[in-house]
């Protein structure tokens, strides 16, 4: 029987371990689903936990989830079967934690702090956390490494007898502004040249983008910078945070 590198049960049906569960954490799904029972509940629990206390779960696009559970097939950066070929294994804010990317260099001190709290002392160190990986970092993914019975037990201590989370951890980082979620600009080129040929603030930054076509091109770069001049910003047809916000502002959504 095919297992997983953890020593989980591992298919590419579900059904032969007993099924998946939807995994709904403040309205974000981890698609499609993780293993049913105690390692939902495992899961539930340690995810509630991190946008609690760590950062919330949002997408970093709104047009792409960016949170997994169950998918079979192998380990990403070793030679066997990833944790979720057997659904033991999580991926949150994927889009914002690359794999590859130190942890710190997209979660503060603070948060690190709190990951390993959770997954080391709370949760009796049955998860472990991809950034802590000796090899290439994973700093959006979370796994099981206890055992099924281990799991069980940790359910019916915490459920009896929940720990708390510890009092000092970090309170978790506001919620994203909403111009820091929109999507690149230049992956949207044809929403971009709708708007900026629609915009009211014509027709001081005539001509239109004609014909509006699906890339991003010199027409396209000149318009943005454009409205980054008129609005007093660097002019650099770089869409970074002080630009999203102009253009959240303006009324462009992407």
């Amino acid at each position: 029987m095919l297992t997983s590198y953890n020593g989980w049960t591992a298919s590419p049906n579900p059904a032969d371990f007993g099924g998946l569960t939807p995994l709904v954490i403040a309205g974000e799904s981890f698609a499609p689903g993780v293993r049913a029972g105690d390692v939902h509940w495992l899961f539930e629990s340690f995810w509630t936990d991190f946008a609690e206390h760590v950062e919330p779960l949002v997408r970093a696009d709104w047009h792409q989830a960016d949170d997994w559970g169950f998918a079979f097939r192998q380990n990403r950066n070793a030679n066997n079967l990833s944790t979720h070929a057997s659904a033991t294994g999580t991926d949150g804010n994927s889009t914002r934690h690359p794999n590859g990317v130190p942890a710190a260099k997209t979660f503060t001190a603070a948060q690190i702090a709190s990951i390993r709290y959770l997954c080391k002392v709370k949760y009796r160190g049955l998860l472990r956390w991809g950034g802590d990986f000796t090899g290439t970092p994973d700093a959006m993914h979370v796994e099981i490494i206890g055992t099924p019975s281990q799991v069980k037990k940790l359910r019916a201590e915490l459920t009896g007898n929940p720990t708390p989370v510890k009092a000092n951890l970090p309170k978790p980082d506001p919620a994203p502004q909403p111009w820091l979620m929109l999507p690149a600009v230049r992956s949207r080129p044809v929403s971009f040249q709708r708007w900026y040929n629609a915009e009211p603030f014509k027709p001081a930054l005539l001509p239109v983008i004609a014909p509006v076509a699906n890339n991003f091109g010199p027409q396209s770069e000149a318009a943005l910078r454009k409205v980054q001049k008129r609005y007093g910003l660097v002019v650099d047809g770089i869409d970074g945070p002080l630009t999203k916000k102009l253009l959240w502002k303006l009324g462009w959504r992407g």
